[in-house]
């Protein structure tokens, strides 16, 4: 069973940390090592800590959420811990059938059972992980005979955290995970000028294997030739006028380099510029995003 905090779901600033709602769908919908829906509750202070965190994840209308609270203010907090987790979920060993997922060591420790397993977002020790994503992970591994099953509900969360799309695995097994997909690859020449560092969607493979990292996806090289045919492609696409930008949309151009990239001779471009916002600048094609 996994005991949540409420700042483990939330940001010291009170908005729900990264990919925290494909995490609790992703828990919603596994299975412990019995075969059962894997359990897990709210742990708070006060019905006050409760009602924040609930009616911020019920605005978002997740499919799946921890409903359950037990608070840990109340006289005498360590038996009406294990009386809650006994009488309410069954448990009558939390060192052995629980654990707690935190930001960080923090408010709730002296409030739980001793022993208490504790899993943390934002250590970088033997328990830490950097994120949700990494957390699924490390959380369905501990499923034992349901583990394979239950990372197959972890993987599309941890590739969307890398950015990849159109995700396949390749080899899976619960100690290593293969698979490939698209994420978005800087395509670096001084040959395409201003256009060096252009982002476009290209294939990729990754490895997970090591199931304590706190950066668990070691993503492979992408092959030479692969680079090669999208320096190609944007050289292609500029000589063609099939590549059109805004007025300084790059900042790098020198004086005319981009004029010409979209000529009407040539009929409209296909393809244009867009800057995220992380200053990337990714290649779009027009009614395909």
């Amino acid at each position: 069973m996994l005991l949540l905090t409420p700042d483990s779901l939330l940001d010291p600033h009170g908005a729900l940390r990264p990919f925290v709602c494909e995490a609790l769908d992703a828990i919603g919908q596994m299975r412990d090592e019995t075969g059962a829906r894997l359990a897990f509750a709210l742990v708070v202070r006060s019905s006050n800590d409760a009602a924040e965190v609930l009616s911020t994840l019920r605005e978002l209308r997740l499919p799946a959420g921890p409903s359950q609270v037990i608070e840990t203010n109340k006289p005498g907090v360590d038996a009406t811990v294990l009386r809650e987790l006994q009488e309410r979920f069954s448990v009558n060993d939390p060192a052995s059938e629980c654990a707690l997922v935190d930001a960080s060591p923090g408010s709730t420790d002296g409030a739980l059972p001793p022993g208490l397993p504790k899993l943390l977002l934002e250590e970088t020790g033997a328990d830490g992980m950097s994120g949700w994503p990494a957390m699924l992970l490390k959380i369905a591994r501990k499923t034992e005979r349901n583990a394979a099953e239950n990372l197959q509900l972890v993987l599309p969360v941890l590739a969307a955290a890398e950015g990849v799309v159109d995700l396949q695995q390749v080899s899976f097994r619960p100690e290593r995970i293969e698979a490939e997909g698209h994420c978005l690859i800087s395509v670096e020449d001084s040959a395409l000028g201003a256009l060096s560092g252009l982002f476009l969607n290209l294939p990729t493979s990754f490895v997970i294997e090591q199931p304590d990292s706190p950066h668990p996806v070691a993503f492979k090289e992408v092959a030479e030739d692969t680079i090669q045919e999208a320096k190609a492609y944007i050289q292609s696409l500029r000589a063609n006028g099939q590549l059109e930008m805004a007025p300084g949309e790059t900042g790098q151009a020198e004086a005319g380099e981009l004029e010409g990239m979209a000529s009407p001779l040539l009929g409209q471009p296909t393809h244009y510029v867009e800057t995220d916002e992380t200053g990337r600048r990714i290649l779009r094609r027009r009614g395909f995003n």
